[in-house]
């Protein structure tokens, strides 16, 4: 499996988890890290028989802020907490 800059992607017990590598930015999605995820995805695709779930996730900074709904920057003044 190839390596990636804004992805980690590990595979166990027929679950491919895609774990989204940019907490500094909240995780918000650019055009490379699009092009590693659906690269991940055909990847599972060719091991049907291996992955039965794929698992995407978020990396974090500060899981306590991003569990009470807190939005660090100039999102947290225009949304309110989830």
């Amino acid at each position: 499996m190839p390596s990636h800059e804004f992805i980690v992607v590990e595979i166990g017990a027929g679950v491919m988890t895609i774990t989204l590598n940019r907490p500094d930015v909240l995780n918000s999605f650019n055009a490379q890290m699009a092009r590693e995820v659906r690269a991940s995805l055909e990847d599972a695709r060719l091991l049907i028989a291996d992955v039965r779930v794929i698992d995407i996730e978020q990396a974090t900074q500060e899981p306590d802020d991003i569990d009470r709904g807190h939005r660090p920057g100039p999102a947290s003044r225009h949304r309110p907490p989830c």
